[in-house]
């Protein structure tokens, strides 16, 4: 009997330990969709980009239209 109840508290506390010492699974991020959310981000940074150059670059033909306007009047 005393056996018997010795391999029962082995077997509960065997039981005990395997399942208490189960690490959490921390959720893991969603690699493919924060890649693709960088990619987003990246590509409408890189089109604010783009709008911005071509704002400068028409800002700066308008002046030089007028800069060439001022030299023709001024030479007439």
């Amino acid at each position: 009997m005393k056996k018997a109840l010795i391999g029962v508290c082995v077997l509960l506390m065997v039981g005990l330990v395997s399942f208490g010492c189960k690490k959490k699974e921390e959720p893991k991020p969603n690699v493919d969709k924060t890649i693709k959310d960088i990619q987003n981000k990246a590509e409408d940074a890189a089109d604010k980009a783009k709008e911005a150059v071509d704002d400068a670059a028409d800002a700066t033909q308008e002046a030089v239209e007028n800069a060439a306007e001022k030299v023709e009047e001024a030479t007439k």
